[in-house]
């Protein structure tokens, strides 16, 4: 990723962060909120493990997929 893309992932990550603190602060259920927030990043994490694993594994087929093509030629 170049620079400029990871600058602006990094605001757009910082302003999530910035206003699920303001929520939180502000909300009377704080309890609740964390729970919720605990869930949810469990479930991101969770997701994100799964695509990267699809990810290695589409890079491996693809590499034996090439180093067999590349063996026939």
């Amino acid at each position: 990723m170049n620079e400029p893309k990871k600058t602006i992932v990094l605001l757009l990550i910082g302003a999530a962060v910035g206003v699920a603190a303001g929520y939180l602060l502000a909300s009377d259920d704080k309890e609740e909120l964390i729970s919720d927030f605990k869930d949810t990043a469990g479930k991101v994490n969770d997701s994100l493990h799964n695509e990267v694993a699809k990810a290695k594994k589409f890079a491996s087929d693809l590499r034996d997929g090439v180093n067999d093509f590349l063996k026939r030629v």
